[in-house]
C-alpha cells in the first residue's frame, strides 16, 4: 500500500482522464486509521472510494483499464451527472 510516492501517479492518472473530483492517497500510507476504519485491504493492488457528505457510495478494489468505467459512472452518480 503506498503512501504520499504515489501522488505522482494519481496526478497523472487524474490529468489523463480528465478527472474532476478530488483524487487522494492516505498520507501515512498503511500506518493510517483509515485503512482499519473503511476496512482497506493493504494487499489490494488499489482501492477506490467514492463518497458524499462524508458517506462512501461505492468501493472499488483492483481497478484496472477495464473496470474503470464502473468507478466513472459511480462518480458521476455522485455529482449528479
Amino acid at each position: 500500500m503506498a503512501g504520499p510516492e504515489i501522488a505522482p501517479q494519481i496526478q497523472r492518472l487524474g490529468e489523463e482522464k480528465r478527472i474532476t473530483i478530488p483524487l487522494t492517497f492516505l498520507p501515512k500510507g498503511p500506518s493510517a486509521a483509515d485503512v482499519a476504519n473503511f476496512k482497506i485491504n493493504p494487499e489490494a493492488r488499489n482501492t477506490i472510494l467514492v463518497y458524499v457528505n462524508k458517506r462512501v457510495q461505492a468501493n472499488f478494489v483492483n481497478v484496472d483499464e477495464k473496470s474503470f468505467a464502473e468507478v466513472e459512472k459511480a462518480a458521476a452518480a455522485a455529482v449528479g451527472k
